[in-house]
């Protein structure tokens, strides 16, 4: 899980630059934050990556439940590897 930024331009670079290099604005239209769940299988050469609006313990609960309950009901075993961004509450 990880925090990602939308962006988006809001200038455009001048169509009349014959004279001068092609040139980068570096303005840009917050769009935002969403935060991503990835998920990766490597031996079935799988992975996905599910979009939230937030990163709460209940939306990380509902996707490994997901993952347990819809994609892979027959296992009898998962192993589960998460970084060290899973943790959603503050410190105190």
């Amino acid at each position: 899980m990880r925090p990602s930024t939308n962006r988006a331009e809001t200038l455009t670079s001048p169509a009349d630059g014959a004279s001068w290099p092609e040139r980068q604005n570096y303005e840009y239209e917050w769009g935002g934050v969403a935060n991503l769940f990835l998920f990766c299988e490597p031996l079935q050469d799988r992975r996905w990556v599910d979009v939230t609006e937030q990163r709460t313990k209940t939306d990380c609960a509902e996707k490994i439940k997901e993952l347990v309950d819809e994609r892979h009901p027959e296992a009898e075993q998962i192993v589960l590897v998460m970084d060290r961004f899973l943790r959603v509450a503050s410190p105190t």
